[in-house]
């Protein structure tokens, strides 16, 4: 399988990855969110995050003023792959298809200014097609979660920029 993809601040990227069928419902791995220097490993999920405008309980100038908004949580700040959980954790999922891609600095085309500024390091993305069941008389239906994260290298670390969603599809 193949995606082909723009990602934040006006990258391309061509990747490919595979899929598999699974019965019941996604596991979701924790999505990290914590900087890291270029080249180097990232922090195990669940590592603290030193940089302050992650701390939702603290002012920042680069966010709106406190209080932050009721339905946005620290755990989604420190894990965005915690409201793919959540959307899911009272459904009953019988199947799941399941597609990884995934490719690395020479598989995104960068316009001049980005590969100066905030070049792509690596981006990997999961897709999840479940079929959701429904009590009768209600028919089963299609939904789709995914989670992305592109690491973007700029000021001599890679920071993770994680994007999920969960969409239902309408008939």
């Amino acid at each position: 399988m193949a995606r082909l993809a723009t990602i934040p601040h006006g990258n391309a990227v061509v990747l490919e990855g595979r899929s598999l069928q699974v019965n019941g419902p996604p596991q979701f791995t924790p999505a990290n969110t914590v900087p890291f220097p270029i080249g180097g490993a990232a922090p195990p999920p669940g590592t603290a995050n030193g940089f302050a405008p992650y701390n939702l309980g603290a002012p920042n100038p680069f966010r709106t003023a406190l209080p932050t908004p009721t339905p946005i949580t620290q755990e989604m700040v420190t894990n965005p792959n915690s409201v793919l959980a959540g959307d899911v954790a009272t459904e009953q999922i019988s199947a799941t298809t399941v597609m990884i891609v995934a490719g690395a600095e020479q598989d995104a085309n960068n316009i001049p200014f980005l590969v100066t500024n905030a070049d792509v390091g690596a981006v990997s993305a999961t897709f999840w097609i479940e079929t959701v069941q429904r009590p009768a008389p209600y028919a089963a239906f299609l939904q789709l979660q995914y989670t992305q994260t592109v690491l973007l290298n700029f000021l001599g670390l890679s920071w993770p920029h994680v994007t999920v969603a969960t969409l239902l599809k309408v008939t």
